[in-house]
């Protein structure tokens, strides 16, 4: 039975020896130009240094390029590829359709996972994945564990869930709220994490929930679900993290470790005491997530660690509080009281000064500053100082070991020889330059022998077995035993950091062409909308609703399919906004939000039978030209492209309901109904638009318009152009219409 691996966030060599040293069998981590973390990445130095580390321990290293990538950072990221490659990556995390693309016809069996970005969330895109070169999809968070196994026997392709840390509450890769807002986009690895910011729920004018978390996502947390998810046959149990310190990935994988080693030894786990540590080192609250089917997976009281309860004021006054606790406290630990944070660097116990308080006594603490506090206030601890320094001592003593078979030969009349078996296919067996003579005055005993080679604390390497021929009254000089392990292990080393180097194939020239089309293509979302839209000379009328589309016979119309398609069921003849639809017929058109921000990407579509590539709405004037001249260059024929110039820009798509949170009511409750916004610290609204099976877009305050830019994209060599409709009526629409008349 092939076992379940554990996969650990690393965002600097500390952070990668913490989770080798607790336990991991891979970890992900960013080269510092290409991946989703932009501030979590190692430089040519550091990552040599990180993967040779990692094989020393067996330990897989899976490179992340989970970016959508520009036109004019193509030839540096193929670059930074070809690096990665000579440095002995295990594999790459991709999210852009280009890079995919690209690498999977560059390099023969190169090992590409499907990022949780490119929001693989059905059978069907997950069988587009395959086919263009993945093997392993890291499925969407928003999955539960039935959905999940039915990707992995539907496509026949390896599946990787996250089981604990931060979630997004927007379906990955669909989220352009901190792109819009602060022009630091989520796809780029820059995300300036608004959903963690407070909201107001609005309708009709009236505040429904003031000045909460909306949309802070809890921290996932499944601990102990870890038996079924092994026994459900999931390949892969990734940890988040890239961001967090060195002692916070220790003692979460170390806690997964213990529960995965637990079940195949069928030895009982103790989960409440590795819960409790993994409370204390970081935690928003924890939910079993949307892969357990949990409902509850908002936060919205607080957006950041909410630590452990470590008492209650008993009284206070002025700078100083007395509190009866019901966990240790210790010198160093971090508290919150009344959202101050405090240090705790003395303490009192019966006026007596003391470095550690135990459960049920009352201390005694000194703020140096008036606090206004209540009797009874909850007093959180937020950092364990013993805690940290247990878990630094555990890093640094290299406890981890490889294990090893140790076969000795100590005759007398033949060289010392040393062979050693990793266990892994790898054998490394050496010989002593001199002879093992016999001894005239103190031989070596076998114990001597056995405890010389097996010396091995310096290395990677414990002893698994160890067997001995040895000679009676043998001897042989203790350096050259010494020398002789030292020469095994290091050769034992080399060959444990080497992989075998891909094939590189050469370009192929493109064998598919396009047509160019110059058509106007107009989203109505209402059929008020679809009414007015009728009445003008327009090429596409895009529908997302089925009823509406059966109301109008009119060839204009085609469908929408939802790019949020757990179910995989899509019409022919429509536009397509997720990989799964590539699997249709007579595609019409991809939408915007298949990140679409290079050339290759571009390919990739047309390729696969999409004649009409809508581009992504985070691309610059500039960065469309770039894209067009690399198209032509690449593929020597010109794109069909499309271009967004006018919509209510969609921040993002969640299967939370911020509505029914505050409501307190099931799914499907019809509250959704009213109009409903959530408002910013700003006074700004941004409208809660639902779609099917309760799927909650949240949209821009503000409309979008580039009608008047129509020429400038035109001078850049887009033909196809289109605008969305949301909550226009139909005098807004019709204005809107005739604006496109007007200069189109």
């Amino acid at each position: 039975m092939k076992k379940i691996e554990l996969l650990a966030p690393v965002g600097n060599i500390d952070a990668l020896k913490a989770a080798v040293q607790a336990g991991c069998d891979a970890v992900y981590l960013g080269y510092y130009a290409f991946g989703a973390r932009s501030k979590a990445g190692f430089d040519d130095d550091e990552i040599i240094e990180a993967i040779d580390y990692a094989h020393l321990y067996g330990v897989k290293v899976y490179i992340t390029v989970n970016t959508i990538i520009f036109e004019d950072e193509f030839t540096e990221l193929i670059e930074a590829v070809e690096f990665l490659i000579d440095a002995k990556a295990d594999a790459f995390i991709v999210q852009d359709l280009g890079v995919l693309d690209y690498l999977n016809k560059t390099y023969d069996n190169i090992e590409l996972h499907a990022s949780t970005q490119m929001h693989i969330h059905n059978v069907a895109g997950a069988k587009v994945a395959k086919a263009n070169g993945v093997s392993r999809v890291v499925v969407a968070r928003e999955l539960s564990l039935e959905e999940v196994l039915k990707i992995k026997k539907a496509a026949d392709v390896e599946v990787e869930v996250f089981v604990h840390g931060a979630m997004c509450v927007s379906y990955s890769g669909q989220c352009l709220i901190s792109s819009v807002s602060h022009s630091r986009s989520g796809n780029r690895g820059e995300c300036a994490q608004n959903c963690r910011l407070k909201y107001d729920l609005v309708t009709d004018s009236i505040t429904v929930s003031e000045s909460k978390y909306m949309l802070s996502m809890k921290d996932l947390y499944n601990l102990e679900n870890v038996d079924t998810l092994i026994e459900s046959g999931i390949d892969s149990l990734k940890i988040e993290g890239r961001l967090k310190r060195p002692e916070y990935v220790f003692e979460v994988v170390s806690a997964y470790r213990n529960a995965i080693d637990k079940y195949y030894d069928d030895v009982e786990f103790d989960i409440e005491d590795k819960k409790d540590k993994l409370l204390r080192i970081f935690n928003r609250e924890f939910t079993n997530g949307y892969l357990m089917k949990e409902r509850d997976v908002v936060n919205n009281i607080s957006n950041s660690h909410v630590g452990v309860n470590v008492g209650k004021v008993i009284t206070a006054k002025g700078n100083k509080v007395n509190i009866r606790l019901i966990r240790d406290l210790n010198i160093g630990d971090g508290l919150r009281i009344a959202d101050t944070g405090y240090q705790v660097n003395n303490m009192y116990i019966n006026d007596r000064l003391v470095k550690h308080a135990p459960k049920g006594s009352i201390v005694t603490l000194s703020f140096g500053f008036d606090l206004e506090i209540k009797k009874n206030q909850s007093v959180i601890k937020t950092t364990d100082k013993l805690q940290l320094t247990s878990i630094n001592k555990e890093i640094s003593d290299n406890k981890r070991k490889v294990k090893v078979d140790i076969n000795i030969d100590f005759t007398i009349g033949n060289p010392l020889k040393l062979t050693i078996d990793d266990l892994s296919g790898n054998v490394v067996s050496m010989t002593s330059n001199s002879v093992v003579e016999e001894a005239l005055n103190t031989p070596l005993d076998k114990e001597r022998v056995i405890k010389q080679f097996t010396k091995l604390g310096s290395t990677v390497y414990g002893v698994n077995n160890l067997t001995i021929n040895c000679s009676e009254g043998a001897t042989v000089p203790i350096k050259e035993i010494n020398q002789l392990r030292r020469n095994v292990c290091e050769k034992l080393d080399k060959i444990r950091v080497e992989k075998d180097l891909l094939i590189k194939n050469k370009p192929s020239v493109p064998d598919f062409g396009v047509k160019t089309t110059k058509e106007y293509a107009v989203i109505a979302n209402t059929q008020e909308q679809l009414e007015v839209v009728l009445n003008y000379d327009v090429d596409k009328i895009i529908v997302r609703d089925k009823e509406l589309m059966s109301l109008f016979k009119d060839e204009r119309i085609v469908y929408l399919n939802p790019r949020i398609n757990h179910q995989g069921n899509y019409l022919n003849y429509g536009v397509i906004g997720e990989l799964g639809g590539l699997t249709t017929n007579n595609i019409v058109a991809s939408d915007s939000f298949m990140n679409v921000v290079n050339s290759y990407s571009v390919g990739f579509l047309h390729k696969n039978k999409v004649p009409k590539v809508a581009l992504s709405e985070e691309l610059t004037f500039r960065q469309i030209d770039d894209l067009v001249d690399g198209f032509k260059r690449h593929y020597r024929f010109k794109a069909n492209l499309e271009v967004i110039i006018y919509n209510r820009k969609e921040l993002m798509i969640t299967r939370f309901c911020p509505i029914s949170k505050v409501h307190g009511t099931e799914k499907n409750c019809g509250l959704c109904k009213k109009q409903f916004y959530l408002q910013n610290d700003f006074k700004e609204l941004f409208p809660l638009i639902r779609e099917n099976d309760c799927v909650m877009k949240v949209m821009n305050f503000k409309v979008n318009d580039d009608i008047r830019k129509i020429g400038k994209y035109k001078e850049l060599g887009i033909t196809n152009f289109k605008l969305i409709f949301t909550l226009e009526d139909a005098h807004q629409t019709k204005e809107v219409m005739e604006n496109l008349k007007a200069n189109s």
